[in-house]
């Protein structure tokens, strides 16, 4: 589901085996090796022109090399698989903006496959604290900052509710 991390020669597995591949996109990996398309103060950077790109790799300690080869092995990549799935209509369209010549695939995780449940309205109870739930990593790109903002400012003004993170 990912390859971050793996190394360069597992691109080449498909071709010595002669077999056909399927790419599943998660994040924005191929168009950006930050991954989530921030800068270094954690938000959106706005998708900048390639000179721009540049600057921001050249302040990342781990990354080198320009964002035009790094589009360009990924294009290789994904041009040569089967079929290139993204998780939302949101990302096909995104990424068609790099690579237009790619045929995305929308396909939601498994995880999140079928409609989605819209919550219920819930009555209000008195009687016990409300309870915040919150599922999976938190960073500060996923929220993290303001759930820790929001349960800061309850406690801080005596509000009965709970935050929770599993």
């Amino acid at each position: 589901h990912h390859w971050l991390g793996l190394p360069d020669d597992i691109w080449k597995l498909p071709g010595l085996c002669n077999v056909p591949y399927d790419v599943s996109i998660h994040d924005y990996h191929t168009i950006c090796p930050r991954i989530n398309l921030v800068n270094r103060t954690g938000q959106y950077c706005g998708e900048p022109d390639e000179p721009s790109c540049n600057e921001c790799l050249a302040k990342m300690p781990r990354i080198s090399g320009d964002i035009t080869a790094w589009r360009k092995k990924w294009h290789k990549r994904l041009s040569s698989a089967a079929r290139v799935l993204t998780p939302s209509r949101d990302a096909a369209i995104r990424l068609r903006r790099y690579f237009p010549d790619i045929a995305f695939i929308v396909a939601p995780h498994p995880d999140i496959a079928g409609p989605l449940m819209q919550p219920a309205p819930m009555a209000k109870r008195l009687d016990r604290p409300f309870t915040i739930l919150a599922i999976g990593a938190l960073s500060k790109i996923k929220g993290g900052a303001l759930i820790e903002a929001c349960a800061l400012d309850a406690a801080k003004r005596g509000l009965p509710i709970r935050f929770h993170l599993i």
